[in-house]
């Protein structure tokens, strides 16, 4: 934003359009942050633009600090597009009589270069300006929050229609459990018990991979017990899980996939699930692949068109992806009828919930 005002300071040398930038700086970021814009202002200002840069320097520092201290004390009202105008044009303002001062204590000192009414306009102007841009980001950050409400209310959604399925599949687990291995029950319910505490990190953007990975394990013991021994999972996990956060059940919905549909499918109902995590060009890769029944061509075609109703765990977490990292977030799936299907996920690998942006 800085050299972007800087062009336009070039061809309209009389307007203070620098003090823009200053002040958003200072309204979105604080005082420190205003500031430190205001002073590159200023020296990207004197390396351009000839003459003293009195009046025109201070103004500019001054924008940074008054948003600053709006940001820091009434962090509200710093978002606000009039908080803005008003900041925008008292700072653009106080050009004249900074520079008017400076020129009655200093003879040396330049006069204003513009009339008080000039000078005027301009600040209006430039406090329009600061206005409008905090309008456009606020709008950009409204319409992020709203794509991020309706894929959470997606994943709501899913999670709505997976637990009972799994539910009712546990139960039955655990009922004949009961029967012919009584002492694997108590087991049983406490993973349950586990998994379904669980499913409350729908509400967060990111958990921990540790924590993702705590509940596709609970998933995978439950459905060990039902499967028995033909039931084999491989994991292969090369990344600190306990420092790289996901989105929540990022894992668990592909997993299920792959037991419930490629493996409970097949004649001798059984197979293996690999599951490999590990860090490639600086990003995060997942990869699930089972020896199942695989999907039908058709069908593959199917899985992330908008027009399957209820839509399938793929495609919700397609959405979710593309909400939360943008086109650096993707999926690809690849399956063989009877060879087994085969997930990979890439995203940004992320430390903090602040990393997170498309």
């Amino acid at each position: 934003m800085v050299f972007i005002e800087e062009l336009v300071a070039l061809q309209h040398t009389p307007m203070n359009t620098r003090v823009v930038t200053s002040c958003v700086a200072g309204l979105l970021e604080g005082p420190g942050f205003g500031f430190g814009i205001g002073c590159c202002a200023v020296l990207l200002a004197k390396l351009f633009q000839a003459g003293s840069l009195a009046g025109l320097g201070i103004n500019m520092l001054l924008g940074g600090l008054l948003g600053g201290a709006i940001q820091r004390y009434q962090p509200l009202w710093a978002k606000r597009p009039l908080t803005g105008f008003v900041i925008g044009t008292l700072a653009s303002w106080a050009r004249y009589p900074i520079a008017w001062g400076l020129h009655q204590l200093v003879s040396s000192m330049p006069a204003p270069p513009l009339s008080i009414v000039v000078e005027t306009c301009t600040a209006l102007i430039n406090g329009f300006g600061v206005a409008l841009l905090l309008f456009v980001i606020a709008t950009i950050q409204y319409q992020k929050l709203q794509a991020q409400s309706a894929a959470n209310l997606e994943v709501r959604a899913l999670l709505a229609r997976m637990n009972p399925h799994f539910l009712y599949n546990a139960l039955n687990t655990i009922s004949a459990l009961s029967k012919i291995a009584p002492e694997k029950v108590p087991q049983a319910i406490e993973r349950l018990a586990f998994f379904l505490r669980s499913c409350a990190f729908w509400e967060k953007d990111l958990v921990s991979l540790y924590d993702e990975i705590q509940v596709v394990e609970a998933y995978l013991d439950i459905e060990k017990l039902r499967f028995g021994e033909r039931l084999k999972i491989s994991w292969e996990v090369t990344v600190d899980p306990k420092t790289v956060l996901v989105p929540p059940f990022l894992l668990q919905p592909i997993v299920e996939n792959a037991v419930q549909h490629g493996l409970q499918n097949k004649k001798d109902a059984g197979g293996l699930v690999s599951i490999k995590v590990f860090r490639e060009h600086q990003k995060l890769t997942i990869q699930v692949e089972d020896t199942g029944i695989g999907i039908p061509p058709i069908r593959l075609k199917q899985l992330f068109s908008s027009d399957i109703h209820p839509p399938h765990a793929l495609s919700t977490l397609q959405r979710r992806l593309e909400v939360l990292y943008g086109k650096k977030g993707q999926i690809d799936v690849r399956s063989t009828p009877n060879n087994g299907t085969y997930v990979k996920i890439c995203i940004p690998i992320a430390t903090d919930e602040s990393e997170l942006s498309p």
